[in-house]
């Protein structure tokens, strides 16, 4: 990413919202601080209870809505930053884990709410802002986690679910391909079910 498009990320970053702390640090700092996060396509916002991850008309008295988006590896190669996702009312962080039942034994991925451990691939997204894409809002943001398992090895975009696919607020994009910075993030920069709005 070259210095103008960096500067115009960063510049996208203070609009959207106010920082509380600096991207580009190793450490966690709190980089967007008690948001709904608002996807694009129907205007439905994250919501959480008891561990279970879902989407709802937003409500921003809604305590279980909120949540804290924590920086702590920024400008990763200079196009995204590692953040964890933090519910506020409970605590947990936004994952994404295997899960698998009787009716369906093969399992499938789906996103929870769970313990925080920022050294747990589980827990890390990988944020791209993508406002400065023909025809995207400017306060929008793709979310994306790499399963980097070795015997999973897939990246997976937070996704509202366009199709109805019964893997839970995750678009499977499948192995990584391409160059290992570009690998990480969502491939589709303006599919509006893959992008989010930060909203205090």
């Amino acid at each position: 990413m070259n210095l103008k498009v960096r500067s115009a990320l960063v510049a996208g970053m203070l609009a959207a919202a106010t920082v509380a702390g600096t991207a580009g640090t190793a450490q966690a700092n709190t980089y967007q601080y008690n948001v709904m996060l608002q996807d694009y396509a129907t205007g439905y916002c994250l919501d959480s209870n008891g561990g279970d991850v879902y989407t709802n008309p937003c409500q921003p008295g809604n305590p279980w809505q909120r949540w804290n988006v924590v920086s702590y590896d920024g400008s990763v190669g200079g196009y995204y930053d590692r953040v964890q996702i933090v519910h506020r009312k409970e605590g947990n962080c936004l994952r994404v884990q295997w899960s698998h039942s009787i009716s369906d034994p093969s399992g499938w991925f789906a996103t929870r709410a769970a313990g925080c451990n920022s050294s747990d691939y589980h827990d890390q997204w990988n944020m791209t802002w993508v406002g400065n894409s023909s025809g995207n809002p400017r306060n929008s943001w793709q979310f994306a986690n790499y399963q980097a398992d070795s015997n999973l090895n897939e990246v997976l975009c937070l996704d509202r679910g366009q199709d109805g696919h019964y893997n839970q607020l995750l678009w499977d994009q499948g192995h990584p391909q391409g160059a290992p910075v570009a690998r990480t993030t969502c491939y589709n920069h303006t599919n509006r079910y893959q992008m989010w709005n930060m909203v205090h």
